[in-house]
């Protein structure tokens, strides 16, 4: 009888690891809203997923805000549910996509939760308008603008114009931020849900960025996204000495 057991059981099992080894491999999940929108999120490093949100025909906005495109990364786990397909980096980042209507739910702690309904709308003035609610209860960063508060929570964001240096970049210092790949002139609220509107001519595709411990490393992993800066050079930051450059103890080289 036993014998027989694992005759039975031997097929159910290599079909379950060669299930697994499949899935293993993969590097994205995907669904499609109720409006036949394709929503998909791939990995682009444990900390980091990119979310594309199409309707049938569209390609997505290629603005050149982060640098850092797919590495080949696979090593995920996928879990197909009754109704939801859950894919799990190694940083313990989940991403839960609803298979009844391509809602998004993506995961890296208790305060680090972001809900994508996977609805586009168009605004009075011809722009569209998304909504990520978050869970987030702690300070707002971001946008690369210098303002008058620390916290910008509840601030508008107005980035792309020719006369702003703001950027579409959220970081909260509960340790995630939010990345919109645009350069289009756009508004970010940050509020909750946290509302992007955009005058691009294609779909905007957005980044979530996550830190292992701290919001230093949030800072990292946005600066693998967006590439650094190079240092320009002495002499462009002599003003800031007074018009002198400091001594360095290697000669040539800026301290």
């Amino acid at each position: 009888m036993k014998a027989l057991r694992l005759i039975v059981l031997v097929p159910a099992l290599l079909a379950a690891l060669l299930c697994q080894a499949r899935l293993a491999t993969a590097e994205s999940i995907a669904g499609t809203t109720r409006d036949g929108r394709a929503v998909t999120v791939t990995v682009i490093t444990p900390e980091i997923l990119r979310v594309t949100n199409l309707a049938p025909g569209q390609q997505p906005l290629e603005a050149g805000l982060a640098v850092l495109g797919p590495t080949g990364y696979k090593p995920v786990i996928l879990t197909p549910g009754p109704f939801t397909t859950t894919l799990t980096t190694s940083a313990g980042i989940t991403a839960v996509i609803d298979d009844r209507d391509g809602a998004l739910t993506i995961t890296a702690g208790p305060a680090r939760v972001v809900t994508d309904s996977g609805r586009r709308t168009a605004t009075p003035d011809g722009r569209t308008e998304l909504r990520l609610a978050t869970t987030s209860t702690g300070a707002v960063y971001g946008g690369g603008v210098q303002t008058d508060a620390l916290d910008l929570r509840r601030r508008t964001l107005r980035t792309g114009a020719p006369d702003s240096l703001a950027l579409p970049v959220f970081v909260s210092a509960d340790g995630f931020a939010l990345v919109f790949d645009d350069s289009s002139p756009a508004e970010i609220m940050l509020t909750d849900p946290l509302r992007y509107i955009s005058s691009a001519p294609a779909p905007v595709t957005y980044y979530f960025v996550a830190g292992a411990r701290s919001i230093a490393d949030v800072l990292r992993s946005l600066s693998e996204l967006r590439g650094r800066e190079p240092l320009p050079p002495v002499r462009a930051l002599a003003p800031l000495w007074g018009g002198r450059c400091p001594k360095s103890d290697t000669p040539g080289r800026a301290p």
